[in-house]
């Protein structure tokens, strides 16, 4: 998915914009990146020549309101930048982005509902659990919307179960031997369809079998890997136990669907936009900082 940056700088001045020189009033000039005013196909005139501003590696273009107002109703919407902790975006990298720093792993979302259909092999018990966790999810977190559906024909969601009763390898991509997930994404990098599978023959005891079948589903939610580092308790660890869902767990999907960021985005990209936001930040703390997302 695109973005464009706008920066808005909120300047306070007590003259030159009205007769009253005790007046305080606010000024917002609004800038985009060179590339995208081009793009939009206007020529550049004598007076944009005039107001260009240097950001980084970035050529900026001072534009009226009116550009902004009308770029926004026809291509997207505009949300405010969400800043992060260096701690927490080293974290939130790993499990996207992987270890390797030049990784071309992208940034993956659900856009579209989870419509999730159990297959006949997984005990209703486990449905249940699922889907209250799965719920429970839906119902914190912004833009990640998931609902059980009876029809296999109207799901993007397949979980099922093998054993002893039934051997039915519904995707056979799925190639862990005792459970695992398989999903695909579109060429936007929004997840599309998965399939999640539940292997009893080897995972004996009930409470393992559920806590596996939910950390396989979180995985899901965005293609995620695990952070060696994290503490064990999250769903995010690679530790051989039953976790606990935790607020950092929390915090990480809520980021992750909330639109702050920049979704279909490579790690170099995530990397280079954050840090001009935070030199932004930096050099004017008054800076209003905003994302556009376009179709």
């Amino acid at each position: 998915m695109r973005y464009l940056l706008y920066i808005f700088f909120t300047l306070f001045c007590s003259e030159g914009f009205s007769q009253d020189s005790s007046a305080v009033r606010k000024v917002v000039r609004s800038y985009i990146d060179l590339k995208t005013y081009k793009e939009k196909g206007d020529p550049l005139t004598k007076q944009d020549t005039i107001d260009f501003m240097i950001r980084g590696e970035d050529t900026l273009v001072l534009v009226p309101n009116e550009f902004i107002n009308d770029l926004r109703h026809r291509n997207g919407v505009r949300v405010r930048y969400e800043p992060k902790d260096s701690l927490f975006l080293e974290t939130y990298k790993k499990i996207v982005f992987g270890n390797k720093e030049n990784s071309k792993a992208t940034l993956k979302i659900w856009k579209e509902d989870i419509k999730i259909y159990f297959d006949t092999s997984v005990p209703k018990l486990h449905r249940t659990a699922l889907m209250d966790f799965a719920e429970g999810l839906s119902a914190d977190i912004d833009s990640l919307n998931i609902e059980k559906v009876n029809v296999k024909a109207e799901s993007n969601y397949l979980v099922y179960y093998i054993n002893d009763e039934n051997d039915q390898d519904f995707e056979p991509r799925i190639t862990q031997k005792t459970s695992g997930y398989y999903v695909t994404w579109n060429g936007r990098q929004q997840l599309i369809q998965a399939s999640l599978k539940v292997n009893t023959t080897n995972i004996k005891a009930q409470n393992y079998q559920i806590a596996n079948l939910k950390s396989n589903f979180i995985k899901t939610l965005g293609y995620f890997g695990v952070d060696p580092s994290i503490n064990c308790n999250s769903y995010f660890s690679n530790c051989p136990m039953i976790r606990n869902f935790t607020s950092s767990d929390m915090e990480i999907l809520k980021y992750h669907y909330s639109y702050g960021i920049c979704k279909g985005t490579t790690r170099e990209d995530f990397e280079d936009l954050h840090s001009k936001m935070k030199k932004t930040l930096k050099n004017r703390p008054d800076a209003e900082l905003f994302i556009m997302h376009t179709p």
